[in-house]
C-alpha cells in the first residue's frame, strides 16, 4: 500500500489550487478595487465638467449693477453630480490682462499692449473638487498611496474661458 502512495497522482490538483487560490483572490479583488477607484475618478471629472458646461453656456444671468455673472450656481451642480458636499469643491474665478492676472474678477484691463491695442479683458472659472476613496480592504496604504486611515485622495480641477 505504501508504493501506491508514492506513486498516486489524484489530488495534486486540489493542493495546487490550494496554493494559488489565495494570490487569485487578492488579484482579483485588486482589480474591483481598481474599477472602483477609477469610477469615483471619472465621476468626479464628469462633475467638473458638468459645472463647467453650464459656466459655459450661460445658466444665470448677469448682475445689473456689474454686469459680471455670479457663478456659485456651478458649485453646487458639480457638488450634486459628484455627490460630495460642496464644502469638497472649489470655484475660483480671476481675470487677466494680457497674461497678467488681475486681484479682483471684476477688474477690467486699462491701456494698450506693446502693439498699440487695447488690453484684452478675460475672465475663467475653475472648478475643483476633492473626494476620498476607501479601498475594500487595508491594502491601500501599500499600492494606493493611502493616509493611515486608508483613505485614498482623488481631486480634478479644470477651467474654462468666460470672456
Amino acid at each position: 500500500m505504501p508504493r501506491h502512495l508514492g506513486s498516486d497522482e489524484r489530488g495534486v490538483t486540489v493542493i495546487e489550487f490550494a496554493f494559488i487560490a489565495p494570490l487569485l483572490v487578492l488579484f482579483v479583488l485588486g482589480i474591483v478595487d481598481g474599477g472602483r477607484a477609477l469610477s469615483e475618478k471619472l465621476t468626479i471629472d464628469q462633475a467638473v465638467y458638468r459645472g463647467l458646461e453650464k459656466v459655459s453656456v450661460g445658466a444665470a444671468s448677469a448682475s445689473p449693477t456689474t454686469g459680471l455673472v455670479d457663478y456659485t450656481f456651478a458649485k453646487t451642480e458639480a457638488a450634486t453630480a459628484a455627490g460630495v458636499p460642496s464644502s469638497q469643491v472649489t470655484l475660483t474665478t480671476w481675470t487677466e490682462c494680457d497674461g497678467t492676472k488681475m486681484p479682483n474678477f471684476s477688474d477690467t484691463c486699462v491701456g494698450n499692449d506693446s502693439t498699440g491695442k487695447p488690453k484684452q479683458t478675460v475672465r475663467y472659472v475653475q472648478l475643483a473638487i476633492t473626494k476620498s476613496f476607501v479601498p475594500s480592504f487595508p491594502y491601500g496604504r501599500y499600492f494606493l498611496g493611502a493616509d493611515s486611515s486608508g483613505n485614498v485622495a482623488m481631486s480634478t480641477s479644470s477651467a474654462v474661458r468666460v470672456q
